[in-house]
């Protein structure tokens, strides 16, 4: 047996299977040979996830402390991302990272944060996320997707909590005279259904 430390695997549409090393490097498995074979990589980068792009078959790889590269396994090449390396480096140590399974857009988490960036033949681009985010939002950890498109985001309590798509209807409301009576952030304990309004 081969000796390998993955943190996480992925297998794209065309069947492959890759791993991101707990050591650094990023692994691909050949089933011809049953075994895993290290691909090119930069020494200094350690990678933490890995996502197929949708629109050419290059792999997004998420890192701690680089933000998120692209990686094209043909060329054995890495290109940097910028605009994800963010305002300081807790920003770019990504934790978690998920493609959006309904449009051309990559999710991840970060130390504290949560991030988004659209794919674009070109490269990522940042999406602005500030009007949507819980306030005072803490560590996020790991990201999933449900069969309706909604993003559930954990993270260290009370910063647990769920990103539906816009055409959900679902809207913000903060209450700030509640908050400035009770002199506290608010935590919803539950929900009423009404019509077609929770």
């Amino acid at each position: 047996g081969q000796s390998v430390d993955p943190i996480r695997l992925t297998q794209t549409q065309g069947g492959a299977r890759w791993a991101s090393q707990r050591d650094g490097g990023i692994i691909r498995y050949d089933s011809i040979q049953d075994e895993w074979e290290e691909q090119y990589w930069p020494e200094n980068i350690t990678p933490t996830n890995i996502v197929e792009d949708p629109f050419d078959g290059s792999l997004w790889v998420g890192t701690w402390g680089k933000g998120i590269v692209r990686y094209r396994p043909t060329e054995q090449r890495v290109e940097w991302q910028e605009g994800t390396l963010g305002k300081d480096e807790a920003a770019a140590q990504v934790i978690s990272m998920l493609r959006d399974p309904n449009r051309p857009r990559l999710f991840a988490s970060t130390m504290y944060s949560l991030r988004a960036f659209d794919i674009t033949p070109d490269g990522l681009a940042s999406v602005d996320l500030s009007d949507i985010l819980p306030q005072g939002m803490g560590i996020t950890d790991y990201l999933a997707f449900d069969r309706r498109g909604n993003l559930w985001v954990a993270g260290f309590p009370p910063h647990v909590f769920v990103l539906a798509p816009t055409d959900t209807r679902i809207h913000r409301h903060d209450f700030p005279e509640l908050k400035h009576m009770l002199d506290n952030r608010l935590v919803v304990w539950n929900s009423v259904p009404e019509d077609h309004y929770l």
